[in-house]
């Protein structure tokens, strides 16, 4: 009787350990938002112009702190409500780490969401760079997103080119069930025998 019952601990920790490693190993970054040529509209208000093209948008050029660029996305309002992180898929043919702040921008022209980033660690491979919430900001629509703010926050010279925006969709609830009813399922032939 007490092997049975160590045994159904020991099944339900196993579970529960594989559910994580699931869960963690299906995480990965959904394009969202393209800066392509034809996906992206860059705005005649931003105060520099980063040379758009079907790469995404480069800015190989002396940046200073507080140059901006802004505009709207094909296809917009977007929903990105359901993603729980966000990251800009990103290139760099320069070592210069410059910290950089975005804003997505929704329907009403709130900001509903202010994320921070920098250059550094970027190589000439498009890879992930992690966007950081801002403490404290309030968050508008993200159910509506409309446009886009890259602002820098420092300066020197950069090769760095945009290729859109990444976010992590939320758990699966379905998938965490599945691993439920397994588990239930192992444990009622265990009792069984």
């Amino acid at each position: 009787m007490n092997i049975i019952k160590f045994t159904t601990l020991s099944l339900t920790s196993l579970l529960l350990i594989c559910g994580a490693q699931f869960s963690k190993a299906t995480v990965v970054y959904t394009d969202i938002g393209s800066f392509t040529t034809g996906n992206f509209t860059l705005d005649e208000g931003s105060t520099y112009f980063p040379t758009q093209s079907v790469a995404g948008l480069n800015s190989n050029l002396t940046v200073a702190a507080g140059d901006t660029f802004y505009g709207v996305f094909t296809a917009a309002p977007r929903n990105w409500s359901t993603y729980t992180d966000f990251s800009l898929l990103m290139t760099a043919s320069t070592s210069t780490a410059v910290p950089f702040t975005v804003y997505f921008v929704d329907s009403s022209s709130n900001i509903a969401a202010t994320l921070t980033g920098t250059t550094a660690g970027l190589t000439t491979t498009a890879s992930s760079n992690l966007l950081t919430a801002v403490p404290g900001s309030s968050p508008g629509n993200l159910a509506s997103i409309v446009s886009f703010v890259f602002s820098w926050d420092g300066g020197g010279a950069l090769n760095t080119t945009l290729v859109g925006v990444q976010g992590i969709p939320e758990p699966s609830t379905g998938a965490l069930m599945m691993i439920g009813v397994a588990g239930l399922v192992a444990l009622r032939r265990l009792r069984k025998v």
